[in-house]
């Protein structure tokens, strides 16, 4: 059995790779990482099923794909996690192409281990408003350019929120004719 500090290390080994690929992991301390790293969550999907879920995910072994993308051995997604508006988050379903085994984090589980690390928090936590105000300005700029005008900034959130578990909907039903 390993100790908890070399079982930290030897998950932060085996995670660096993906974790480069996370930009709001890049300048983190190695402790911070590690366990991070060691609470990630192992999944196994076969080949055809939906990954679904307000996670970070981390492909170990196989392939997906996603709306034309392909996704492989070390590629990640859900990275909007760490916002708090999850109306403002890309959650879109992922398909297993062949057998895909994935690690995955949860923002409350990330959130947890930052409770330890208050400077890490405190920057996840600028790096997450900064991803919400480009996501509320992109937003904003769609619909202006689809009502030819400007819009209030408040209804635009409001029909966001709205829209957003029907098009989850959609875009499930959607995989599933495929």
């Amino acid at each position: 059995k390993l100790s908890p500090k070399l079982r930290g290390e030897v998950a932060l080994a085996t995670n660096r790779d993906w974790i480069s690929k996370v930009s709001y992991f890049r300048h983190i301390r190695d402790e911070c990482l590690s366990a991070i790293a060691v609470s990630l969550q192992a999944s196994v999907y076969a080949p055809q099923e939906i990954v679904t879920g307000f996670k970070l995910h981390i492909v170990m072994r196989g392939v997906a794909g996603q709306q034309g993308r392909i996704i492989t051995r070390g590629n990640v997604w859900g990275e909007d996690m760490i916002l708090e508006a999850r109306h403002l988050a890309r959650v879109r379903p992922v398909r297993a192409l062949t057998y895909l085994d994935v690690y995955a984090l949860s923002r409350e589980d990330l959130f947890d281990i930052l409770e330890d690390y208050p400077a890490t928090k405190k920057r996840i936590q600028r790096a997450a408003l900064l991803m919400a105000l480009v996501r509320t300005a992109s937003l904003i700029r769609k619909m202006e350019a689809k009502n030819n005008g400007p819009l209030d900034p408040l209804t635009v959130l409001e029909s966001k929120q709205d829209s957003h578990a029907a098009e989850e909907k959609q875009s499930l039903v959607h995989m599933e004719e495929a």
